[in-house]
């Protein structure tokens, strides 16, 4: 499931190297056909305030003398202008192009809120302070359900179909982990990602809505089942990572043998931390606090240095139980002395004492011991976290959205990933990797050295805009654009809210009660 990391979010802010933030470039340059031409999408757009467009029109362009100027026509983020002389001459100029009866500017506005996972609410909101005309939340609706969903959806099946075409001939080893749309087991949406270790590419995503399964904890088995599914038909798997969830261990148990199954290292080592953690705080168990990290640091090392051969990463591990009282031979057959060189002076436990039997407790555990036989070595799943940060980047969990919605959020999570998972280091201008102290919570305050990248790209947002306007121009209506939707649109599960009875809304209104009904009561009485 979605958990910690240290990687910070990635850097969100889009740039245009050929246009300063705030200052004049200093550059001037003609307009001519070649710069206003077809390409809407590409064409630069500016804001106009109503006093310069008056400006802009005040004397007739034929006859030079003063004109009327009035608005003819506000459609969203269009305007129309109509000029009036004296002489009876007139003029009608629009602010940008119209296709059919939809001005483009209205659904480049709201294809831009959608494909950069903005919130609408929010990006409207700030238009209308603005005092900037534009779309109503309900045309954005409309937009998003009939153009916008569908083209995310075809951009991710054509990126999908050629990723998994030239992975045909490799054997696979991919990861997977779930995510809920929100903490705890009240959770409405749970997605699962299945990523190819080595590349760091999200290779399938699914959505289950909690009503198509028994509850919110059955949404991760499903996930899974849905993904393995589609995956199988494309690609041989070899080896699948994944948190230590009951249901996908039997699962993957009994229904693909041949698949080797590992165990993350992070979400095991996470869990043993917790509970020395824990357990230091027990009377004369607090030098356990001191050893937490150095044990937990020993499990990756457990699993890293055993090449997947079970009982040597176990025995490695038990060896944990002598290493902190300073003894490091005689370990067992299979690792029978400790492989690190001299050591500097600790605080060693002394064998037989209470923190020493409640880490023996701890590392000898019956179910942690068999798993830990399991421990991944080839990768983890910490690329799978760092995706989830993508995802609630684009679908925060404190916001509720429909399910086609959700699921089209996550795409585009997945093609802005895919597009910048392995962006490398940057460089200074001398050739130097560029490095950044870093203060994560899970470290609580202990200062982390990380890798600076270069800034990440979204072509992907570009072919987006492309598709929706292809789509928009294949279907110049509404109605059009949501038949073609529905046709090509697998069957989504039915909202929740429409499996409960729904009662009289004036009854329910009269059965209403709340702290302050007495107190009301008293006073009109």
């Amino acid at each position: 499931m979605d958990g910690e990391n240290d990687q910070d979010d990635p850097d969100w802010s889009f740039s245009d190297d050929s246009v300063s933030d705030d200052c004049d470039t200093g550059v001037e340059y003609e307009i001519t056909d070649n710069c206003v031409n077809s390409d809407h999408i590409h064409e630069r757009k500016f804001v106009v305030f109503e006093s310069c467009l008056r400006q802009l029109f005040l004397l007739c362009f034929l006859c030079l003398s003063p004109c009327r100027i009035f608005i003819k026509r506000l459609f969203g983020s269009y305007v129309a202008i109509e000029q009036r002389c004296r002489h009876g001459h007139k003029y009608v100029w629009g602010s940008q192009p119209v296709h059919g009866m939809m001005p483009v500017g209205n659904i480049l506005v709201a294809a831009s809120i959608f494909f950069t996972g903005s919130s609408p609410v929010r990006v409207l909101n700030m238009f209308r302070t603005l005092r900037i005309p534009v779309i109503a939340f309900r045309t954005y609706n409309l937009m998003q359900s009939s153009y916008l969903i569908p083209a995310v959806k075809k951009v991710w099946s054509d990126y999908q179909n050629d990723l998994l075409t030239s992975m045909m001939d490799t054997r696979c080893d991919i990861s997977g982990d779930a995510r809920c749309c929100s903490p705890g087991h009240t959770a409405k949406f749970g997605s699962y990602t299945v990523m190819d270790i080595h590349s760091s590419k999200v290779l399938d995503v699914k959505l289950v809505q909690v009503s198509e399964v028994k509850n919110s904890n059955a949404m991760e088995l499903e996930g899974l089942k849905r993904c393995l599914s589609f995956l199988l038909q494309f690609l041989t798997i070899g080896t699948i990572t994944t948190d230590r969830h009951p249901c996908v261990k039997k699962y993957l148990r009994e229904t693909f043998s041949e698949i080797v199954h590992f165990f993350d290292v992070w979400h095991i080592s996470k869990g043993i931390k917790n509970k020395l953690e824990s357990v230091s705080k027990r009377r004369d168990c607090a030098v356990l606090h001191d050893w937490a990290q150095a044990i937990s640091n020993h499990l990756y090392w457990c699993a890293a240095s055993s090449n997947g051969v079970g009982d040597v990463v176990l025995a490695k591990w038990c060896s944990i139980v002598r290493h902190v009282c300073n003894i490091h031979t005689g370990h067992g057959p299979l690792f029978s002395e400790c492989a690190h060189g001299e050591l500097e002076p600790r605080l060693w436990l002394l064998s037989g004492s209470k923190a020493h039997k409640e880490l023996e407790l701890i590392v000898n555990n019956k179910q942690l011991c068999k798993d830990i036989k399991q421990l991944a070595h080839l990768g983890q799943t910490s690329a799978l976290e760092s995706f989830h940060k993508i995802v609630t980047f684009f679908a925060p969990k404190n916001v509720h959205y429909f399910y086609s919605a959700m699921e089209a959020r996550i795409l585009l999570a997945a093609l802005h990933f895919n597009e910048n998972s392995q962006r490398p280091q940057a460089t200074t201008n001398q050739g130097q990797l560029q490095w950044a102290l870093s203060f994560p919570k899970a470290r609580k305050g202990q200062a982390v050295v990380k890798p600076v990248t270069i800034q990440a790209t979204f072509a992907y947002v570009d072919e987006l805009m492309s598709v929706t306007c292809e789509i928009r121009n294949q279907f110049p209506t509404y109605k059009s654009a949501s038949e073609n939707s529905k046709a090509q649109t697998t069957a989504e599960p039915k909202p929740v809210a429409m499996s409960l009875s729904r009662p009289d809304k004036e009854n329910a209104v009269l059965l209403h009660k709340t702290r302050f009904n007495k107190q009301l009561q008293h006073a009109e009485d």
